[in-house]
């Protein structure tokens, strides 16, 4: 008698996770390092000491330690000044990522996850970087164990404590990681405050209590710093700007902007190359500021 049996069918127009290794490496860091990449960085610490730092958090690395670089999120690497950091790392791009990043926990706010007990994602890294020196099918087999990684990051994540559930800290956090998240959509406040499980007022009042200003300015500082680094960085067009910091027309874009900066984007850009002008100091710098020191 014919016999089967399956254990797993998906839909037919389903698209899943979809991973494309871009880059790949080791590399020893005696100082210190800003990353601001336009696609995912995936690092572990082989050996050393340092401290990561983002817009909005800290966190001591050490030996196994693994982070997540986001794109367009800026990351200092801050070595140890006795014990240098000794890192391999993937460079990544897909379909989904950070979807399937917030299910394992790992987010622009919490970037952090370690090794297995019998260290198989270093093991991983390790056929990444040998197999990047075969000549033959090196990149399936490159691809196939940064799945590898994928899987036990998912399955092995470093459960961070967060502030106690339900707690206004623990929202204004989960806000926080939202918005790192979904600003390069047209999310609103409303969308926010629903995807957290609270009301807009009750949004509006953690935010005023944690850092004085209300999250819509926050969302649109957040939007307009990622923007100012993309014009002084990249030979992008303002439109395409405005698409992926979360505006739907340049033209919104462009008010914004020169509302809060006193320049339009062509003009910002262009002193910003002449050398005219200092770069855009937003208000995001003294609000991590606030954050990190709470953190402390």
């Amino acid at each position: 008698m014919d016999r089967k049996e399956i254990n797993y069918r998906s839909a037919p127009d389903r698209i899943n996770l979809v991973l494309n290794l871009n880059t790949c490496g080791t590399s020893i860091i005696s100082t210190e390092q800003k990353k601001n990449l336009s696609y995912y960085g995936l690092y572990m610490v082989d050996k050393g000491k340092g401290m990561l730092k983002t817009n909005t958090v800290s966190f001591p690395l050490s030996e196994e330690t693994i982070f997540i670089v986001f794109p367009l999120s800026e990351t200092n690497i801050i070595p140890d000044a006795d014990n240098p950091l000794s890192l391999s790392w993937v460079g990544f791009s897909g379909y989904m990522i950070e979807h399937y990043l917030l299910r394992g926990g790992i987010t622009p706010v919490y970037p952090i996850s370690y090794d297995t007990s019998d260290h198989k994602i270093r093991m991983h890294f390790g056929e990444i970087n040998a197999a990047a020196h075969k000549p033959a099918n090196r990149y399936c087999t490159m691809v196939s164990n940064l799945y590898a990684i994928f899987a036990l990051l998912l399955d092995n994540c470093y459960k961070t404590t967060y502030p106690e559930k339900y707690s206004d800290n623990y929202f204004f956090i989960k806000a926080l990681e939202y918005i790192e998240i979904y600003y390069r959509t047209n999310v609103s406040i409303e969308n926010l405050a629903d995807n957290i499980g609270i009301s807009r007022k009750h949004l509006y009042l953690i935010f005023k209590h944690a850092i004085s200003i209300p999250p819509k300015n926050y969302l649109i500082f957040f939007r307009l710093d990622k923007a100012a680094s993309l014009l002084e960085g990249r030979n992008l067009s303002v439109e395409e700007i405005s698409q992926m910091v979360g505006y739907a027309t340049p033209n919104y874009f462009a008010k914004e902007f020169k509302r809060i900066t006193g320049f339009s984007p062509t003009t910002y850009k262009e002193k910003i190359r002449k050398k005219e002008i200092s770069p855009y100091c937003s208000p995001i710098g003294e609000i991590s500021s606030q954050i990190l020191s709470k953190q402390e």
